[in-house]
């Protein structure tokens, strides 16, 4: 009865917060696209630190709680980690802050596509060859000039109990720059709901989810980042098979 009767302050509370959060995420994109002037790296260098403070705030406002396992790498590294759901985003850029690949469908989201834009997002048409050659190529640019790139190469969500089947062609980039690869496991502790409104999969809506996570006294996650590995002298077939390993080794162990 009492959380029947909280459920509704906390979405009333928690709703008017990330609005404020997401003016403020308006506000960053707009100062972003001012110093994009300046060159990549200034943008760069400014970016990456607020955005990180950013997606923190967000977590706090949506009520999640962290435990952290492993920190990630420094410098130019290609970072793949299982996707279950919307919030993945926040709650590994709350630790690398901007590099994401996403698929197409984002870019048009209201508010939060442009966002991402201006976070320097690389956006993928799923099933489009000639879309994954050219996020390719951009994501070997962004490690060669010392940034991260995170990628969930499973291409869709899942309800967070297995890992999918790592998709190989999106690690080559991490070959033709020579920088290595880092899994990292999400895992959400479940509530008592019938349908965990963190997973986002088929048959739960976006909004669905986004007011159930507000709606909860809180959203535990368990992140792992397990130990970066070299790719030379590797194929990408291999190195995805490897990362998809240490994820699914992570998202089973206490």
């Amino acid at each position: 009865m009492k959380e029947n009767l909280l459920g509704p302050v906390r979405l009333a509370l928690r709703g008017t917060g990330l609005v404020l959060v997401v003016i403020w995420g308006i506000l960053i994109g707009l100062l972003l696209a001012v110093l994009h002037a300046g060159g990549p790296r200034l943008r760069d260098r400014v970016l990456h630190p607020i955005a990180r403070h950013w997606f923190r705030c967000v977590l706090r406002v949506m009520g999640v709680r962290r435990k952290i396992m492993g920190q990630p790498a420094k410098g130019p590294v290609l970072i793949a980690a299982n996707h279950i759901s919307w919030l993945d985003i926040a709650v590994l850029g709350a630790h690398v802050g901007a590099g994401f690949v996403s698929k197409s469908e984002v870019a048009n989201w209201p508010v939060v596509g442009w966002l991402a834009r201006q976070g320097g997002t690389l956006f993928i048409h799923r099933g489009k060859h000639e879309s994954a050659e050219h996020i390719a190529h951009d994501m070997t640019g962004r490690l060669a000039t010392g940034n991260p790139v995170l990628l969930f190469p499973e291409g869709t969500t899942s309800d967070g109990t297995q890992v999918r089947r790592f998709k190989n062609r999106l690690f080559q980039p991490a070959l033709h720059a020579n920088v290595p690869v880092q899994a990292v496991s999400i895992r959400y502790t479940r509530g008592n709901e019938p349908v965990d409104p963190v997973a986002y999969v088929e048959g739960v809506s976006l909004r669905t989810s986004v007011l159930g996570v507000l709606r909860r006294a809180h959203t535990e996650v368990n992140i792992t980042w397990c130990e970066p590995f070299p790719v030379a002298g590797r194929e990408r077939r291999d190195i995805a098979v490897e990362a998809e390993r240490q994820v699914a080794a992570a998202l089973v162990a206490p």
